[in-house]
């Protein structure tokens, strides 16, 4: 095999490897993994406040290996996997097999994909994976500049628009930085139009449920504001991003520089596809951060930059590396297969002593609800989902699922915490009206963490009666 090919070979392997430890492991479900399984039961143009790529790719994964956790881990490596082929593939167009290695292993170093994406994420892998296949598109439009590509870059435009909001930032920032840059080829009007269609096509309907139901849609938008700190809204969602974005990208500067350092002619300046990279995550960052102090917003989470992060983790390493040698390849590598090693231990230290929402025993809640034999289940998405995984025969209804019909039997609420189970509010969280129902019992229940020696979760239910007339 060329070397392009034992490489994906490399990254496929492990994959393989998590995916395999994930199932072996098996356990209780990550928050984000126990939505999947209360979520993606069925096909629709939307599901919530996240966009449904994700949900449709676990809709066909669970048809295929039913609600598990090997429907799970599967799919979710498969598109980490997707995602890193998507970059080499792209830089590869553009520079030396050696050179867009080293440009793929710079998400190595970034924490929330090595580690957080692995462990607990769902759209921001789908994400993560339209990302780097739409800069593979751009960079062949501007390389090559041939009708295929165009079309590709509409195809990815729209795969990237059904996955999570904040890809467009990434399009945006690229033309702009294109316009700038001096590249073997130069946007076409007419092509680029065929483009747009191409992505307005994929992206129609999903947009038009996001009209519909824009009270779904847009249900997630308050965790933007949520502050204490006495300062500004701005000022705090300007620190956070900033340092959020610093602590993402340490690794790969540290990495950069000990790259620069290295070689032995002297620097010399960025080629085409460092610069475009470079330019469009400034651009990006500056767009963020305005769109922060317009917004007002006060949190900001260290995923929600992943798009500045992989326009300026490949970028950096391009232009510090324009050609690298044998020995500086094979040390990025050797770091990049320690890191994996670690992320591989870890993920199973977590899940086998770790006390973590993924290593809490729901056996006791299926049994309860066994005994009990709801007609349906209100429960928040980690509750939910983890229920469904041991009792799939069992209807789950998480919040803002607001379109599933009243259930006239049984019901049982789950709430996490000191949160009282309140009949009133759990049907009207879902839409739904509330009949008069008996009460036929409830109270708290504590489940333990596998990992954690004399560490409990604790939850409260309530079952109620059939509805009356």
């Amino acid at each position: 095999m060329t070397p392009a090919r034992w490489f994906l070979a490399a990254l496929a392997l492990y994959f393989a490897a998590q995916a395999a430890l994930r199932i072996s492991l098996g356990g209780a479900l990550e928050v984000d993994e126990a939505e999947m399984l209360v979520l993606a039961q069925d096909w629709r143009w939307g599901y919530g406040p996240q966009l449904p790529l994700y949900n449709w790719l676990q809709v066909g994964s669970f048809a295929i290996f039913g609600p598990t956790t090997a429907a799970l881990a599967i799919l979710k490596n498969l598109v980490l996997w997707a995602a890193y082929a998507g970059l080499f593939i792209g830089l590869r167009q553009v520079a030396s097999d050696r050179r867009a290695m080293l440009g793929t292993l710079s998400l190595v170093l970034l924490p929330n994909v090595m580690w957080e994406f692995q462990r607990a994420s769902t759209h921001s892998i789908a994400l993560l994976a339209a990302i780097t296949w739409t800069l593979a598109a751009v960079l062949a439009v501007l390389n090559r500049g041939r009708l295929a590509d165009y079309i590709w870059l509409g195809v990815a435009l729209g795969i990237g628009g059904l996955a999570k909001p904040n890809f467009w930032l990434l399009p945006l920032a690229l033309l702009l930085a294109a316009l700038i840059t001096k590249t073997p080829q130069r946007l076409r009007a007419g092509p680029m139009a065929l483009a747009g269609l191409v992505m307005a096509a994929l992206v129609a309907m999903p947009l038009v449920w996001v009209l519909q139901n824009p009270d779904l849609a847009f249900a997630s938008t308050a965790k933007l504001y949520r502050s204490d700190s006495g300062y500004p809204d701005w000022l705090e969602g300007l620190g956070e991003g900033l340092g959020g974005l610093l602590a993402g990208m340490v690794l790969v500067l540290i990495a950069a520089a000990i790259l620069r350092y290295v070689r032995r002619r002297q620097p010399s300046a960025p080629d085409w596809p460092a610069q475009l990279l470079l330019r469009a995550a400034g651009i990006a960052t500056v767009l963020t951060l305005a769109a922060i102090a317009v917004a007002g917003a006060s949190q900001v989470q260290s995923r929600w930059l992943l798009p500045i992060m992989l326009l300026a983790s490949p970028g950096v390493i391009l232009a510090a590396a324009p050609a690298p040698s044998l020995r500086a390849a094979r040390v990025f590598m050797a770091v990049a297969l320690a890191l994996a090693l670690v992320t591989l231990s870890g993920m199973a230290d977590l899940r086998l002593r770790g006390k973590a929402t993924g290593s809490i025993d729901f056996a006791p809640l299926a049994g309860l609800a066994g005994g009990l034999r709801p007609t349906a289940v209100f429960a928040n998405y980690h509750i939910g989902g983890n229920l469904r995984l041991l009792r799939p025969d069992l209807r789950i209804l998480a919040p803002q699922r607001a379109i599933d019909p009243l259930p006239t039997g049984p019901v049982l609420i789950l709430t996490s915490g000191d949160v009282i189970p309140d009949p009133a509010t759990a049907f009207a969280e879902r839409g739904l009206p509330l009949a008069d129902r008996a009460v036929l019992g409830g109270g708290p229940m504590t489940l333990a963490f596998g990992g954690a020696q004399g560490e409990v979760f604790t939850l409260n239910y309530l079952a109620l009666g059939a509805a009356q007339n």
